[in-house]
């Protein structure tokens, strides 16, 4: 990994932190139990290429920051005690987006 690369991950990180930002605010709403069902839930295989491949792409990326919580569930360490936890639902990319969460928001100082 050279220093440019770095430089290009730590720039997507902090682009991806303004967007969500922009875009939702502070915090993110968290789904209560929606944690068991991660386990139990299937992809077609067209899908299941796809989530192979971006989370490759966000392994690539995010390298010691990133982290697989579960079946098509991450979470990327934004900064000490923070982290975006990145959930995708069943009937993505065609019919719905994936759900983000802020995880340990409200510790952060």
């Amino acid at each position: 990994v050279t220093e440019t690369d770095c430089e290009r991950n730590e720039a997507a990180k902090q682009d991806l932190k303004a967007l969500l930002k922009r875009h939702f605010g502070a915090q993110l709403p968290a789904v209560p139990g929606l944690h068991k069902l991660r386990t139990m839930r299937s992809f077609d295989a067209e899908v299941a290429t796809i989530l192979t491949e971006e989370e490759g792409n966000l392994k690539a990326i995010y390298q010691q920051d990133f982290s697989i919580l579960g079946t098509a569930y991450w979470s990327i360490q934004l900064r000490d005690g923070v982290s975006l936890n990145v959930d995708v639902a069943c009937g993505y990319p065609r019919e719905s987006p994936p759900c983000l969460e802020l995880d340990g928001i409200d510790q952060a100082k």
